[in-house]
């Protein structure tokens, strides 16, 4: 769909039409329908009293259907619970459902993290005025308030938990086997010498020993740790022990509510480095299948049988005591719907305490990108994911987090489920963005949390691992600078605003 607006529509005309048309172009050059925006905010329009709000116009003009032309005028309430741009779209929204002849479950939310937004709103409103006011106003489906709503009941006492100076820490391993044909990280594919990987654990481990040094003055408390990827578990069991050594040595862990290793693969992961991870008090591990389909695996670059993950899970069970992770992705390859069911089927079976579903995100540089364009969602049936959360909740889990993204099959949505009481302490942080998240290494990004303004600062890593070991000095006191400032203004010791 073509478009034409004022300045003022321009950004929430595409952030809808993206959620419309999630495997279509944003300005539909290819596209007979165009879309027309206007706001007026003339005299005239105002109807000579300069307190009234201005006049939104909105056109749909469909050259190959004309009958689906659509057309209204509205005017935006300048005392409306909602802002002139959120009024905007939600008028934009009604034209566009019209045309489509559907309507969206998050409604006008087209952000990352509509859990997020619904938090934010419960604080300024009671509950049943909060699930109110996003069906009505925000237009959200009823059963994805609810999501929203159980979301949040679970997360809330955890938030809650936080106090001033506890920090979690994401530790980044930006390194895999292989790259697989969906993943738009930046990521380096271990070369066969692992020379890359050589140089780039001395820096990372500095870099661990200088941030940790630099917040142990302020007496800052670690309650999590993420060690994530790129692949962690192409790291040898030597290099993990020393990894963590370093870890422990750079910070107190003593208070630690969770440890996580993201192993990833079943094919990098092994019973020497389970051993090395429960040795070291790693509490929670990602095992992530994507999917139990032979032919999918070959499909996407994963060149190992399904039969493999079920044998590592079993490692992992018998190397320690883990809280495990299962990731799988909806829309890979050709799969239909019996076959990711078959795939969730199998992993609920294997009883692991959480499991993530994502749904796939056919995002720029990805090989599924570039060999099949945008994705097919057709063969995907709307009411199928809300069939997918069924199945997970007879299993007896609970949708604990979520969040979304551009450009995922059928515009849905990645929701981490638990077994009752097994939640991911980081995940639930990280999402709420309630708590300063220290990101360490290549790839990594931070959170410095102000409680006291309910507002952060993000810290970026490079993320390309050749720049990182090409320029770590300069890199390093960069980021220690930033946190220099940061605990110097006393930030850290701020309560949170109730």
């Amino acid at each position: 769909m073509r478009l034409r607006t004022d300045e003022a529509a321009s950004r929430p005309a595409r952030e809808l039409i993206q959620q419309f048309e999630p495997e279509g172009r944003a300005d539909g050059t290819e596209d007979d329908s165009e879309l027309t925006v206007s706001i007026d905010s003339s005299a005239e329009a105002k109807g000579g009293n300069r307190d009234n709000g201005s006049v939104i116009r909105i056109e749909i003009a469909d050259a190959r259907s004309p009958e689906k032309n659509r057309s209204i005028t509205e005017g935006i309430d300048p005392d409306g619970i909602l802002t002139e741009e959120q009024q905007i779209k939600r008028a934009i929204y009604r034209v566009l459902a019209d045309y489509f002849g559907r309507s969206l479950p998050w409604g006008i939310l087209t952000g990352v993290k509509p859990v997020r937004f619904y938090q934010k709103t419960a604080k300024k409103f009671p509950e049943a005025d909060t699930k109110k006011l996003l069906e009505t106003e925000y237009l959200l489906s009823p059963g994805n308030v609810r999501l929203a709503a159980e979301i949040d009941a679970l997360q809330e006492p955890v938030i809650a938990s936080w106090r001033p100076k506890t920090l979690s820490l994401y530790v980044g391993i930006p390194v895999c086997p292989a790259k697989c044909s969906y993943c738009s990280f930046v990521s380096t594919v271990l070369d066969k010498k692992r020379c890359l990987l050589t140089d780039y654990l001395p820096l990372l481990e500095n870099e661990i020993r200088q941030t940790g040094k630099l917040f142990e003055e302020y007496g800052c408390v670690v309650d999590s740790v993420y060690i994530g990827g790129g692949t962690p578990s192409v790291l040898a069991p030597d290099e993990a022990d020393r990894l963590l050594k370093v870890l422990e040595e750079a910070f107190d862990l003593g208070n630690l509510r969770e440890f996580c290793f993201e192993a990833g693969r079943p094919d990098t992961t092994g019973p020497e480095l389970l051993r090395v991870l429960a040795d070291h008090g790693v509490t929670r591990v990602c095992l992530n299948p994507q999917s139990m389909n032979a032919d999918t695996l070959t499909a996407v670059n994963r060149l190992y049988p399904p039969e493999k993950v079920g044998e590592v899970y079993g490692q992992i069970r018998r190397a320690g005591d883990f809280d495990v992770n299962m990731d799988l992705i909806l829309g890979l390859a050709e799969e239909s719907e019996a076959d990711f069911m078959r795939s969730l089927d199998e992993v609920i079976a294997m009883n692991p305490e959480n499991i993530t579903v994502h749904d796939l995100a056919v995002k720029k540089g990805t090989r599924v990108k570039l060999e099949n364009g945008t994705g097919d969602s057709s063969r995907f049936r709307p009411g199928f994911f809300g069939e997918i959360r069924e199945r997970l909740t007879d299993a007896g889990y609970l949708p604990y987090y979520m969040y979304r993204q551009k450009y995922t099959i059928g515009n849905g949505e990645n929701i981490g489920w638990t077994r009752p009481g097994h939640e991911s302490y980081y995940n639930i942080m990280m999402m709420a963005e309630e708590q300063t998240i220290l990101g360490i290494g290549a790839g990594s990004s931070g959170k410095l949390f102000d409680a006291g303004a309910d507002r952060f600062d993000r810290v970026f890593t490079v993320k390309d691992l050749r720049t990182y070991n090409s320029r770590p000095e300069e890199l390093l006191e960069k980021k220690l600078a930033v946190y220099r400032s940061y605990l110097e203004s006393g930030v850290i010791d701020n309560l949170r605003v109730i």
